[in-house]
């Protein structure tokens, strides 16, 4: 599937200019398609949204000894690290028997895989990270965190390939009702969120439409899944939004000290989400131009930051959105290619 043809304005404004980092879109035939320097497109914010570290090695029979202990006594807290932690048994759906969460920090530890003997070598440690967490630390500040706790839970604790979220916050543009339709992925799983409605299947390009759309969701949790969906909705429900706001205010400060981000706009967000299995089959199967060396090392978020680019560039080319033309416009396309070539 061939890509639209992008312009950029001359810096006077009078003229355009082929430009791979252009707002106007042209299709060749059809002329343009879309003018975002028109709707006052910008990008407010770009983010790592979630990090879930995976760690392998043989659960410390002394750490799940004391949690266990600890839950037999109905205790909810968990001292560790010098933190108090939320202790509890989780759902089989996570693939791990305990987690410890704590809600200042951002962060939720699951252990003790469901499927494997705790003295096994196993992927018995998942961190999942919040974006807050992860806002104010430089990656190899949160490789060291995670490693200290893997330290304390498994023994001969090695990282593993990470699942990543990646997340970019754009105003003036949102998705239209007709996006599931349009667009075309790999997978045939598509589901699309409107306000309180759910509609999900598993049919190729197939989703209902029940109110102004909020959210949609391309592609399978186990592979790379594209997110669509409206962030200030979602903050405020999370009541993240003062965080949020502050962080769009803070992403298009211009120089005179002023804001690019308007208040009264909503702020939707794309979002590409890399199952741990992506990030590793990414990794093996890249090659470093520079030696010819096939694979990179993308076992921890430092070095997974490094290939971000390449992420997104590799993730949207699992996913096409299909030129739309209205109905009146296809018509009387149809009818000057029809006069010119002298058909009826």
């Amino acid at each position: 599937m061939k890509s639209l043809d992008r312009y950029e304005l001359s810096e006077d404004g009078a003229d355009t200019i082929p430009s791979d980092k252009g707002l106007l879109f042209v299709h060749p035939k059809f002329g343009k398609v879309a003018d975002l320097y028109q709707e006052n497109f910008q990008v407010v914010g770009t983010y790592v949204d979630t990090l879930r570290q995976l760690f392998k090695g043989q659960m410390n029979h002394d750490f799940i000894t004391d949690c266990e202990y600890s839950l037999s006594l109905g205790e909810k807290t968990f001292q560790f690290l010098g933190l108090d932690w939320l202790l509890g048994k989780s759902s089989k759906s996570s693939g791990y028997q305990y987690r410890l969460q704590n809600n200042q920090l951002g962060v939720i530890i699951f252990f003790k895989m469901f499927h494997s003997r705790a003295e096994s070598i196993s992927s018995h440690l998942k961190i999942e990270c919040s974006p807050w967490f992860l806002d104010n630390r430089a990656p190899k500040k949160v490789d060291t965190f995670l490693a200290k706790i893997a330290g304390r839970i498994l023994n001969c604790a090695e990282a593993h390939y990470p699942a990543i979220h990646l997340a970019v916050d754009v105003q003036g543009w949102m998705p239209d009702n007709e996006l599931s339709e349009r667009m075309q992925c790999r997978s045939r799983r598509v589901a699309q969120y409107n306000g309180i409605d759910h509609a999900e299947f598993n049919l190729s390009e197939i989703s209902c439409n029940y109110d102004r759309s909020q959210s949609f969701k391309f592609g399978s949790a186990g592979a790379v899944q594209l997110a669509i969906y409206n962030k200030t909705i979602q903050a405020r429900t999370i009541d993240k939004f003062d965080y949020m706001e502050h962080k769009w205010d803070e992403s298009t400060k211009l120089q005179d000290g002023s804001s690019g981000y308007d208040p009264d706009a909503d702020v939707f967000r794309v979002e590409l989400r890399f199952h741990h299995s992506v990030i590793q089959q990414f990794a093996l199967g890249s090659c470093n131009i520079k030696t010819g060396e096939i694979g990179v090392k993308m076992n921890t978020y430092s070095e997974v930051i490094q290939h971000i680019q390449a992420l997104w560039e590799y993730g949207l080319t699992s996913f096409k959105l299909k030129l739309h033309i209205p109905v009146h416009r296809e018509h009387l396309i149809r009818f000057i290619v029809n006069t010119y070539s002298g058909k009826p």
